[in-house]
């Protein structure tokens, strides 16, 4: 069993790689996903070239639709098939 500054040097280690994998995957092309809870529609924007750019679309479209409309925005990657 590896002793206590050994399993935290492993836990540091764990924790960048994590974060690098996490910045990583925000430089990644992402979409935004519409929903609308009322009913079966979706749809989809993008793909932006990266997460940042989807968030910043997400957030307009939001701002634009009506109050009555139960819509819900998500942002997501573009993962390869």
């Amino acid at each position: 069993m590896p002793d206590g500054r050994n399993a935290g040097e492993v836990y540091e280690r764990l924790m960048a790689t994590l974060v690098n994998e996490e910045v990583g995957s925000l430089m990644r092309p992402h979409i935004v996903v519409c929903s609308s809870r009322d009913t079966a529609m979706v749809c989809y924007s993008g793909p932006y070239p990266d997460g940042l750019s989807a968030l910043i679309a997400a957030e307009r479209d939001a701002r634009q639709v009506f109050d009555d409309l139960d819509l819900h925005f998500q942002v997501s990657p573009l993962l390869p098939p």
